[in-house]
């Protein structure tokens, strides 16, 4: 999901996860088969008549999500609140390794709220 939230702080135009499904041998329907790649990089699994969605799907839907809630923030002139969430989305990493630092302490939801808060009007 910090593929998201890394490439707009770069500046980047999108992001984009560079696996769907990957059969990498074997029976595509049973998962002791596959052996490169297995199971933890695709983001649907076959079905006899479709796919099943994984958590990474989700992550990925959750990541575009938020790539257009820190857009509308963008667009919205909100730039005192992007700042302060994109600043705090960095500071969740180990320094010495950045964003490829895994796991990361960063609050997605946390954050989303705070982007959310933005919008809402208080009287």
């Amino acid at each position: 999901r910090s593929i998201a939230w890394a490439n707009f702080r770069y500046g980047l135009d999108g992001f984009a996860y560079w696996c769907y499904f990957w059969n990498t041998g074997g029976d595509p329907w049973d998962i002791r088969t596959w052996r490169i790649y297995s199971y933890e990089v695709d983001m649907v699994l076959p079905l006899e008549n479709g796919v099943a969605i994984t958590p990474i799907y989700e992550e990925m839907r959750e990541a575009w999500e938020d790539w257009r809630l820190l857009t509308l923030l963008r667009r919205s002139g909100k730039n005192d609140v992007l700042d302060a969430l994109l600043e705090e989305f960095a500071g969740s990493f180990r320094k010495e390794a950045i964003e490829t630092s895994k796991p990361y302490a960063c609050d997605f939801q946390k954050l989303r709220d705070r982007a959310l808060s933005a919008f809402t009007c208080t009287r």
